[in-house]
């Protein structure tokens, strides 16, 4: 009886309640009581078990796509079923599954790092790579790392063995090698320009690209008619949903478009959305021209007489035949312009009178175009044919107005390299998790176009420079269309007997102009031990025929037409240990690589009294360790960085007739004895401090042992023309900088939107100067003398990254 004596006291409650749940009914209908199908849970990075910052989830048959911010997702789905899952967050592996909901479904997925195998410097990669060199860097370092501009190729600047002789501008020196021979390749594609001028960015959208192998040496088979580095560039190749990036900064703008290309099929009397590809354009524009001159005539009281312009572009589309063959179009292309005018104003006190009022312009512009037909069974088999068209046109132009310079009056050249060809590499795994080939021919088609004036040195002009001599120079009328073609044919076997990883390969190519064959072979083998610890050595033979390269060709146009040169050859070592303590990793990496036949450009006759301009006859040895320790398994919350040491001793003989120094062994121009730098971050939440700190040898110069009166120069002052000692055989002294950035980003449901800002070189520490005044005569320890630069250093950067 007490029993039901409760009950009946609560029966009004009841009620109460049957009518809420009624009201509720009228007003919300009938969903209310119906039963609900969700799928929810986190993205977690398997590597730091922690949640990623932002990732993408895709539902195939219910056709959404929900973003998960900060790693967390919900997803209301229809009904009852069974569902294809897509999960993807950038610099993790994506992973697809099928998943049963029949109500609530709590759901985790655990996405893993790339796995890069890579005797490179793996920015962002996937593939499988031979594995010695190897150093990885994640988005967010190329993101973070101050002094990059946010910028994939100025990212690796803070990696060892890679080096910026003119600090935040300027070409890649990499491991003592001449920056004309490195090879830089997107998509497969050759190119000459990979940035644009000074260096702030590269010509290809950061957002565009997916990873970057960067081989320091010893690189694998599969490159050509190279003998410094490689600098292997791949875009991305998946887009699941609408979306896009734009980064508005202080020196320019750029924006990435996504559209991926859908069908709407029937299986089974449901529709199903198939992605059949996608469309990806983008750009940038800088505009150095709109703030930097008010910069310097408002803050610095300067007027600036050299602004540079650019732009560039890309485009690219994919289109899925069916399951295995796929047709993809890539193009690209960028402009630059300079002009220098190097007037009273700009010189400097004690500069060469010479020189005063001299005008300099540079333009070049590049358009970049290929087509890839792709033909895969999978993991055990692909096929990718492509045709590919590299154009570049630079043109340059300098008028000095002094009687005693006559010869650099109006000279302006107009070089257009461009290059035209076929590929064809295929990848075949014959012996399961054991055995994998990879071959490939290729034609390569060069039309290099010049015409304007060049100017050839008679001698050796390097130790002792006088613009005003008559005899250093030779000027030549040039209007020519130079035309050669190389044959190439490369395979490589790479063999995994447990631990063990050996890769023998071999690279051949053939000019036809001078009918010569070189035949290259290279290897590369790992140990990787349980204890963590990983050895690895490679190295090989690389051949370069000079008269194919689009960079000497700008200065030296010649060279395309010569047939009496050999190829330039290189000889590359490489040996590393790497081992990993918990959540670090530390790696010594030593290396030595010799290069010969060089090109030099001198004067001479040949036993049948031919006059040349040109000789296979320069030697440079380059060899060095890097030493370098950095935080494994960085997740997106907590610290990261790395520490390194890089030691590079880099000499350099002539062996010219008309050089004195001719036989010795001199440090070449570019050599950076000792490089220290580090590179430190944390995120915490929405906010993000880095820094770099960099400490270094300077470069060589080449001191100054005498003067002579110029008694033919008739300006307001003397003018004493310099005599030089040995070249490159002084440095000053070290030098240091230290960049910070700070970053602050927001979630939102569509994407994110991140502020930056950075300053390079915080306490404005100024480089010193070797500094000669020609208005006076040689005078040991006041002219020339060692003073400290007087521009300001310091060099502010902002703006703010979008990404939908």
């Amino acid at each position: 009886m007490k029993l039901i004596k409760n009950q009946i006291k609560r029966q009004p409650s009841l009620n109460s309640g049957r009518l809420f749940f009624l009201l509720l009914t009228l007003f919300l209908g009938t969903d209310l009581f119906a039963q609900s199908y969700s799928l929810s849970g986190n993205v977690i990075d398997s590597s730091t078990k922690k949640n990623v910052t932002f990732a993408i989830i895709i539902v195939q048959e219910a056709g959404l796509v929900v973003n998960a911010p900060q790693g967390k997702y919900y997803v209301s789905l229809p009904r009852s079923g069974t569902y294809t899952v897509k999960v993807q967050s950038t610099g993790l592996q994506s992973v697809t599954t099928s998943i049963v909901v029949s109500g609530n479904t709590l759901q985790d997925f655990y996405l893993s790092p790339f796995i890069s195998k890579g005797s490179a410097i793996v920015i962002r990669g996937e593939r499988d790579v031979q594995k010695i060199s190897r150093h990885t860097m994640t988005v967010k370092q190329i993101k973070e790392v101050p002094a990059s501009f946010g910028d994939s190729l100025n990212a690796l600047t803070s990696l060892p063995s890679v080096s910026r002789p003119f600090g935040i501008f300027g070409p890649l020196v990499i491991r003592g090698a001449d920056d004309a021979v490195n090879g830089y390749y997107i998509d497969d594609i050759p190119i000459f320009n990979p940035m644009h001028f000074g260096g702030f960015h590269s010509v290809i959208n950061n957002d565009l690209i997916r990873e970057i192998d960067l081989y320091s040496s010893a690189y694998p088979s599969q490159f050509s008619n190279s003998q410094g580095a490689i600098i292997n560039i791949n875009t991305i190749d998946e887009v699941e949903k609408r979306g896009g990036n734009v980064d508005v900064g202080l020196i320019s703008a750029s924006v990435l478009l996504k559209e991926p290309l859908t069908e709407t099929n029937n299986v089974d009397g449901k529709e199903k959305i198939e992605n059949k590809g996608y469309i990806i354009a983008g750009g940038r524009v800088g505009y150095l021209t709109i703030f930097i001159p008010l910069f310097y005539e408002y803050v610095l009281d300067q007027n600036l007489e050299q602004v540079v312009e650019y732009y560039d572009y890309q485009f690219k589309a994919k289109y899925k035949l069916d399951e295995q063959n796929f047709l993809t179009f890539l193009s690209f292309g960028s402009k630059d312009k300079l002009k220098l005018i190097y007037n009273e104003d700009a010189m400097e006190e004690g500069d060469d009178p010479l020189w005063e009022d001299m005008v300099w312009k540079q333009n070049q512009q590049s358009h970049n175009v290929g087509l890839y037909y792709t033909f895969t069974t999978g993991k055990k088999f692909s096929n990718t044919l492509m045709s590919y068209g590299a154009m570049t046109t630079y043109y340059r132009w300098a008028d000095v107005p002094k009687s005693q310079v006559a010869w650099a009056r109006d000279l302006g050249t107009t070089s257009r390299p461009f290059i035209f060809g076929v590929k064809d590499k295929l990848d075949f795994e014959w012996w399961e998790n054991k055995a994998k080939l990879k071959a490939g021919v290729e034609f390569n088609y060069y039309r290099f176009n010049i015409d304007g004036k060049m100017v050839l040195l008679r001698k050796m002009s390097e130790g002792n420079f006088d613009p005003s001599d008559p005899d250093l120079v030779r000027i030549i009328e040039l209007d020519d269309t130079i035309e050669n073609y190389t044959f190439v044919y490369f395979v490589e076997n790479k063999f995994v007997f447990g631990p063990l990883s050996l890769v023998p390969g071999l690279h051949s190519e053939y000019l036809k102009r001078t009918d010569k064959m070189v035949i290259d072979p290279r290897g590369a083998a790992t140990l990787s031990l349980k204890s963590g610890t990983t050895l690895g050595v490679a190295g090989g033979y690389y051949s370069h025929f000079i008269q194919t390269n689009g960079n000497y060709f700008n200065h030296t146009p010649m060279l395309a037409g010569i047939d009496y040169l050999d190829p330039q050859r290189a000889i590359h070592r490489s040996l590393s240990i790497e081992q990993k303590f918990g959540d670090y990793t530390v790696k010594l990496e030593g290396f030595n690589n010799e290069f010969w036949d060089l090109m030099v450009e001198e004067e001479w006759a040949d036993s049948s009294g031919n006059i040349k301009n040109f000789r296979n006859c320069a030697e440079i040895k380059s060899r060095g360790f890097e030493l370098m320790g950095k935080v494994n398994d960085e997740g997106d919350k907590g610290l990261f960085g790395w520490l390194s040491y890089t030691y590079t001793n880099s000499r350099f003989k002539s062996n010219m007739f008309t050089d004195s120094y001719g036989d010795q062994w001199l440090h070449t121009w570019f050599e950076q004895v000792h490089v220290l730098k580090a590179v430190a971050g944390y995120t915490s939440g929405s906010h993000t401090l880095s820094a770099r700190f960099q400490f270094n040898s300077s470069l060589p110069y080449t001191p100054i042992i005498s003067s002579t009166l110029d008694t033919t120069y008739s300006g307001p002052t003397d003018r004493y023309v310099p005599e030089y000692g040995t070249p490159h055989s002084k440095t000053l002294p070290f030098e240091h900088r230290l960049d910070l950035r700070y970053s602050y980003r927001t979630i939102y449901k569509w994407g994110f939107v991140s502020w930056y800002f950075e300053i390079i070189n915080v306490y404005n520490y100024r480089t010193k100067e070797y500094r000669y005044d020609y208005r006076y005569p040689y005078e040991e320890g006041k002219n020339p003398r060692i003073k400290k630069t007087d521009d300001i250093a310091i060099l502010p950067n902002f703006g703010v990254e979008a990404k939908f």
